[in-house]
C-alpha cells in the first residue's frame, strides 16, 4: 500500500511514530549541496559541518524520472543499459517502491524497490543486466546457480541506491518499509496475477562496496554465506549501505568484482560490486542483524558498523 494510505506501519511511520519523518545529523557542506563527480560518484568536501536534515519517503512518481536517471546513472558501470526504461518500471510500480527525498519537490537522493524478474522479463534493461551478471557469475564459477535463480519463479531484483553520504540510520526503515509493502501487495493488488507477482521467494542483490587496499581481497565466490562469507584476509570490505553486510551474511551465494572503469589511486578505496542471492526466509534474520547494529551504533553515540 502506498505511502499516502492510512494503513498501520506506513512508510513514514517507520521513521517516526509522531511526526512521520526523521531528523538526522548529516555531514554535508555548509551550502547544503551534494556534488557529483564526472563518474556519477558523490564528492564529499573536506570542510564539513553537521546540519539537521529531514528525510521523507514517497511513492515514485513521473516527476522523479530525471532524478532517478541521475541517481541510477552508473547502475551498470558504463555497460549498455536502457536507463529510461528502468526508471519507468520503477515509477510504474507504485505499490512497492520508495524514493527518498528531503522534500516532496526535491530530487530523489535514494530509491528502493523490488522488481519480479519474471514479470519484467521482456524489459530491455533487465535483459541487459542478466547477460552482464551472467558473464561475471561465470568468472566466479556460479553461472549455473545464477541462471537457475534468475529463471526461477518468485525471484526479484532488489534495487537500492542512495547518495553515499546518506545516514546509515535510514537503512532499517527503508528495508522494513520495502518488505512490508511486498507483503501488503500480495493482498491488496487488484488482480490475482499482480498479487501472485509479489509472492517472492528470493532476492538478487546487485550493490556497491569498497575495498580498502591495505588488506588483500580475492573476490572469490562464496556458497552458503551463513557459514562462509566473502571475506578478505583483513577488514577491507567497506559496505556503503549497512543492510548489505547483513544480507551477505544470510546469502545462499555471493561474489564480488572490481569496477575496472573507475580508476582511483592505489592507496584509495577501490570500488567493487557485490552480487548475492538471499532467500526470502532469510530476510528477517538480516533485518534483525541490521536493526541491532544500527541501535548499537546509536546507543554508543555513532561510529562505524
Amino acid at each position: 500500500m502506498g505511502k499516502g494510505k492510512k494503513r498501520p506501519g506506513s512508510l513514514k511511520n517507520h521513521l517516526a511514530d509522531d511526526d512521520k519523518q526523521n531528523s538526522i545529523d548529516k555531514s554535508q557542506d555548509s551550502s547544503d549541496e551534494i556534488s557529483m563527480d564526472d563518474e556519477g560518484e558523490e564528492e564529499i568536501p573536506d570542510d564539513v559541518e553537521k546540519i539537521n536534515v529531514d528525510f521523507e519517503f514517497f511513492d515514485p512518481k513521473e516527476v522523479d524520472f530525471h532524478g532517478l536517471k541521475a541517481l541510477l546513472g552508473h547502475y551498470l558501470d558504463g555497460e549498455p543499459f536502457e536507463l529510461s526504461d528502468f526508471a519507468d518500471a520503477i515509477i510504474a510500480q507504485k505499490t512497492v517502491g520508495t524514493v527518498l527525498k528531503t522534500g516532496e519537490d526535491e530530487d530523489p537522493i535514494g530509491v528502493v524497490t523490488a522488481l519480479n524478474v519474471g514479470r519484467y522479463s521482456g524489459l530491455k534493461p533487465l535483459q541487459q543486466l542478466f547477460e552482464y551478471l551472467k558473464q561475471k557469475a561465470s568468472e566466479h564459477g556460479l553461472a549455473d546457480q545464477y541462471a537457475k535463480a534468475w529463471e526461477a519463479k518468485g525471484t526479484a531484483l532488489l534495487v537500492t541506491e542512495r547518495l553515499i553520504n546518506a545516514p546509515p540510520e535510514l537503512g532499517p526503515p527503508l528495508m522494513q518499509a520495502l518488505f512490508d509493502e511486498i507483503s501488503w501487495a500480495t493482498e491488496d493488488e487488484p488482480t490475482q496475477e499482480l498479487r501472485d507477482s509479489f509472492n517472492l521467494s528470493r532476492y538478487l542483490i546487485f550493490t556497491r562496496v569498497y575495498v580498502d587496499p591495505s588488506g588483500p581481497q580475492d573476490g572469490a565466490a562464496t556458497s552458503n554465506a551463513r557459514s562462509k562469507k566473502l571475506k578478505p584476509a583483513g577488514p577491507t570490505t567497506v559496505y556503503i549501505r549497512p543492510e548489505d553486510e547483513f544480507f551477505q551474511q544470510q546469502a545462499e551465494w555471493s561474489f564480488s568484482y572490481r569496477i575496472e572503469s573507475k580508476q582511483v589511486g592505489k592507496d584509495e578505496l577501490q570500488p567493487w560490486r557485490l552480487v548475492m542471492l538471499v532467500e526470502a526466509g532469510a530476510v528477517p534474520r538480516a533485518l534483525e542483524g541490521l536493526n541491532a547494529a544500527i541501535s548499537g551504533m546509536a546507543s554508543s553515540g555513532g561510529g562505524q558498523l
